[in-house]
C-alpha cells in the first residue's frame, strides 16, 4: 500500500474496501466501514438531490457512532470528525469533484516538471510556464507541423492494427468522430453487443472453442 498517491486511495477506499473486508472483518466492523465507503462514493458523484444530501448528513453521525464503539477514542482526530460537514458543503457548494484539489495536484506535478534551477524554482517554473505558453501559441499557425494540438490520438495513428486496448477486433474502428449519434440502449441489446464482440474477437477464439 505504499507509493500511493491521494487520488488512488480515495478509489480503493470507495470501490475496493468494501469487497475485500466484508468476509474477512466481523460484521460489527464491517458496516461501519462500508458505511462510511458508501457515503464518500455517493458524496462524489457527478449528481446529488438534496434530499439525498440530508439522508447522507443524518446517515454520517450514525456511521461514526458505530465507528466509536469498534476503534479507539485517539483514532478519532478532526479528519474523522470532517465526514459530518461533507453533505452540507455539498449542499453549499455544489458536487465535490468540481470542487476538490486533485486537477490542482496534476497541474502542479506539471509545473514542478519544469524546474530546472533548484536554487531558482519559481524562476523555472516561470520561464517553463512561458515557453509552454509560446509554443502553444505558435503551434496554431503551423498546420503542416505536427504538433500536440493537430496530431491524432495515439489509437488513430496506427499505421497498423495497434488499438489502445491490443484486441484486433477494435483496430477496424473509425475514430473520427464524425456524424455520430447518441443513443440509449436496452439491456438485451448491450448483451446482443457484448455477444457479438466476444464472438468475433480473434483473441477469444480459443475459448470459444
Amino acid at each position: 500500500m505504499s507509493g500511493l498517491k491521494t487520488h488512488d486511495c480515495h478509489v480503493i477506499f470507495q470501490k475496493l474496501l468494501p469487497i475485500a473486508i466484508r468476509d474477512i472483518l466481523p460484521e460489527d466492523v464491517v458496516i461501519p466501514l462500508i458505511q462510511l465507503s458508501r457515503f464518500f462514493n455517493a458524496i462524489c458523484s457527478k449528481e446529488l438531490s438534496v434530499d439525498d444530501l440530508e439522508s447522507m448528513s443524518n446517515s454520517i453521525a450514525e456511521t461514526l457512532c458505530r465507528l466509536e464503539m469498534v476503534f479507539p477514542p485517539a483514532f478519532f482526530d478532526i479528519m474523522m470528525h470532517l465526514p459530518v460537514h461533507l453533505a452540507e458543503e455539498a449542499k453549499l457548494g455544489g458536487p465535490v469533484c468540481y470542487r476538490w484539489m486533485y486537477p490542482i495536484e496534476r497541474y502542479l506535478w506539471t509545473l514542478k516538471g519544469y524546474v530546472r534551477n533548484k536554487s531558482h524554482p519559481e524562476g523555472s517554473i516561470a520561464e517553463g510556464y512561458i515557453s509552454e505558453e509560446c509554443m502553444t501559441f505558435c503551434s496554431r499557425f503551423l498546420e503542416d507541423v505536427d504538433t500536440k494540438l493537430n496530431r491524432p490520438e495515439r489509437h488513430e495513428s496506427a499505421a497498423v492494427i495497434e488499438p489502445p486496448s491490443g484486441l484486433s477486433l477494435f483496430g477496424k474502428i473509425d475514430y473520427s468522430k464524425k456524424g455520430f449519434t447518441i443513443e440509449t440502449l436496452s439491456a438485451s441489446e448491450m448483451q446482443q453487443i457484448r455477444h457479438y464482440l466476444l464472438i468475433n474477437c480473434d483473441e477469444a477464439t480459443a475459448w470459444v472453442k
